[in-house]
């Protein structure tokens, strides 16, 4: 059985230089130096979209936006997710 889950993101305020590169080069840097894993890719329309990628034992997060071309930026990452199962068809959010 097939369990939805939203992912609330607590993002930290503070500013740092967004780090882009090849979309395999970024999975490959999160993989290796913080175990993140990717989770969800959202499609934006053609070959562009926004992933996320988490570390569910540490909660560590990252979101990656990937151009048409392959070339990703990594825009947030931060500490702090949790799962929240969805609410049941018909109740309000």
């Amino acid at each position: 059985m097939n369990t939805l889950f939203s992912v609330a993101l607590m993002a930290s305020t503070a500013t740092a230089p967004i780090y882009c590169d090849s979309a395999d080069a970024i999975t490959a840097r999160l993989a290796a130096k913080y175990g993140e894993q990717l989770l969800i890719t959202m499609a934006l329309g053609g070959p562009a979209s926004v992933r996320l990628y988490i570390n569910i034992e540490t909660g560590t997060w990252s979101l990656v936006t990937v151009d048409p071309k392959g070339k990703g930026c990594m825009p947030a990452s931060g500490t702090g997710v949790q799962f929240h199962a969805p609410e049941p068809a018909g109740e309000a959010m």
